[in-house]
């Protein structure tokens, strides 16, 4: 591994540890702040052209630590990402029902009473700022 790579790598564990901890902590405003970052990173990586595994293998004891890190790092980002994902589904599920809910006729049904709506009419929403 050149010292560039070594470089390219540390920089881009420093910006997945970072914004795995943003999403794990659910601080999904933070998160959009690492896309720039995280892609100079990885173009930093890609230009300085990575070693292949068998590589990396042949490095010294700090630099394979290196390289075991970003791979932690990447599996980790890419779960949380994930989660984040469906997260905000739910949320933009839960939004939906209740815009849905509060469009709907306002009538009476055949013995004169309201409608009973098929989900509760409270919404909780917790939104972290």
């Amino acid at each position: 591994m050149t010292r560039d790579q070594e470089h390219a790598v540390a920089q881009l564990v420093a910006v997945l540890a970072e914004e795995n901890a943003a999403l794990a902590a659910l601080d999904y405003r933070r998160v959009g702040d690492f896309v720039d970052r995280k892609r100079a990173a990885l173009d930093a990586l890609n230009a300085a052209s990575a070693p292949s595994e068998q590589a990396l293998a042949d490095q010294d004891p700090v630099r394979r630590a290196l390289a075991v890190r970003l791979k932690q790092l990447v599996e980790e980002n890419r779960e949380l990402l994930r989660r984040a994902i469906k997260v905000q589904n739910r949320i933009m599920g839960v939004v939906a029902t209740a815009a849905r809910q509060a469009q709907a006729p306002v009538g009476y049904g055949a013995r004169g009473s309201r409608p009973r709506l098929s989900v509760a009419s409270a919404v909780a929403l917790i939104v972290r700022a």
